[in-house]
């Protein structure tokens, strides 16, 4: 599927441990970021506050990590 010009919500699948990631609506990848898709290149809704609490949460993560030395 192409990605539409205009911006979508994105899709959220459930995990087999109950939480919850962020799909791409035009080609089901795992959307990495808020902004737009690295696949396909379809715009995210900027006012889904889901995926910008998703996506900060990750980036803490990252630096915990890195800082810790886990990664």
């Amino acid at each position: 599927m192409k990605p539409s010009k205009e911006p979508k919500k994105v899709v959220w699948e459930e995990d087999y441990d109950g939480s919850k990631y962020p799909l791409c609506p035009s080609c089901y990848e795992l959307a990495y970021y808020n902004d737009k898709c690295c696949f396909c290149g379809q715009v995210f809704d900027q006012d889904d506050e889901a995926l910008n609490e998703f996506n900060n949460n990750h980036k803490l993560l990252a630096i915990l990590f890195t800082k810790n030395g886990l990664s």
